[in-house]
């Protein structure tokens, strides 16, 4: 899920891509978006410029078309939007021809051969509006990171705070942007038990504070590990494992607690995990234990030699740290060998095989596989098998006692001799 971080490089790659360049109305929604309205928006030329605070990205559309000079400050009329990415969300910059497949929000450009800017989002949790940002979510621990600080101490007397540490900061109330991967790097690193009541934690520390980097407490962290992942040198777009190896590898590397195999987990109340060393807290959830996990490759695994041709969530990772556009290519669809394998197996292959000599015939398919080397052979194709005669082989099954079942009778309702 798209947190602090990935924002803050998703409004970067915007910025970067759009520089320079105008973008022209209609702003395309795709068919499957039917829970978002349509973006009335009509401009000849616009450009585009973004912001991030906490969870929430901001796009502002400027219109500079020569018919349309009158509007506030620079003379051309603005359109602010505002976008929450679910679990999916991100942007992409492609070619047209070569749009991604869940491009939901598309922006053209004027240029030729276009391309187009658009929000992603497979799982369609994402969502966008024309309005400012929410401002019931707490300053931008990165951006603002005093008012975020005085935002969380001057309402320790609130409720939440007497939740669990570990479910307190993700509340985006008060800790805007902070999600599941950075509570388990925060906590971490701040050494506190994830199940520690908040405000126990959180009392005593100073509001009038600069963020200490020798030193840091818990809300310094929240300012400064999100911001470490946007100094990578290599372009990363954050919690991204479905990207390439080369471009997630960094990012698995600097994780510190996070999904490692040599830490603890436990779920919490949200029915969340979080990950932890050291002992849990006193705050641990009655009927909560830990949550299994699949096996995770090493980081010299997923680091390996393994290269494919860039997709478009692909090159948006690229594009979110490098400094240069991406041409993609659309994701190749993986055949499946072994119908591929029957499939271009004629029926003069199975003649050919009947005319070798063989004396067990087989139904087409069945020989289409055998000469294509498919060894599997389902029930059905197994009793297929039939004698000279054309009578079928019965074959011999043993049950539980270990003793043969009678052979079944034949066609003549005699049983057969043993």
């Amino acid at each position: 899920m798209p947190e602090l971080a990935e924002i803050h490089l998703a409004s970067r790659l915007i910025n970067r891509v759009a520089a320079g360049r105008f973008f022209k109305s209609p702003v395309i929604k795709s068919e499957v978006s039917t829970k978002m309205k349509d973006l009335e928006w009509n401009s000849e030329k616009f450009t585009v410029e973004s912001t991030a605070r906490g969870k929430e990205l901001q796009m502002v559309l400027t219109d500079v078309s020569e018919s349309k000079k009158s509007g506030p400050e620079d003379g051309g009329q603005k359109l602010t939007l505002t976008f929450g990415f679910g679990m999916t969300g991100m942007f992409s910059f492609d070619r047209f021809d070569q749009l991604p497949k869940h491009a939901h929000l598309q922006f053209i450009t004027t240029e030729t051969p276009a391309n187009v800017l658009s929000f992603v989002d497979y799982r369609r949790f994402g969502k966008w509006d024309v309005r400012d940002y929410d401002f019931t979510r707490s300053p931008d621990p990165v951006k603002s990171p005093r008012e975020f600080r005085h935002k969380v101490l001057t309402n320790l007397n609130k409720a939440i705070f007497n939740k669990a540490i570990c479910e307190a900061i993700l509340d985006q109330q008060y800790f805007n942007g902070i999600g599941n991967y950075l509570r388990a790097e925060i906590l971490f690193r701040a050494k506190v038990p994830p199940f520690t009541q908040a405000r126990t934690v959180l009392e005593g520390l100073p509001v009038d504070h600069e963020v200490d980097q020798a030193n840091p407490d818990l809300l310094d962290l929240c300012s400064l590990v999100p911001a470490e992942v946007f100094g990578f040198t290599k372009p990363i777009q954050g919690y991204n494992p479905g990207s390439l190896a080369e471009v997630y590898a960094p990012f698995k590397s600097w994780l510190r607690c996070y999904g490692k195999a040599n830490m603890k987990n436990l779920v919490d109340n949200q029915s969340r995990t979080i990950w932890f060393d050291g002992p849990a807290g006193p705050m641990v959830p009655k009927n909560k234990g830990s949550r299994h996990t699949s096996k995770r490759k090493s980081d010299e695994e997923v680091a390996g030699p393994k290269k494919r041709k860039l997709n478009a969530s692909s090159a948006q990772d690229e594009a979110s740290a490098g400094g240069s556009e991406i041409v993609t290519a659309p994701p190749k669809k993986r055949r499946n060998k072994k119908a591929a394998a029957v499939s271009e197996t004629t029926i003069e292959a199975v003649v050919e095989t009947a005319q070798a000599g063989k004396k067990i015939k087989r139904a087409p398919a069945t020989a289409a596989a055998s000469v294509a080397g498919v060894s599997h052979k389902s029930k059905k194709e197994k009793s297929a098998a039939v004698d000279e005669d054309g009578e079928p082989i019965l074959r011999r099954s043993t049950r539980s006692t270990g003793k043969p079942t009678p052979r079944s009778t034949r066609s003549t309702g005699k049983p057969t001799p043993r």
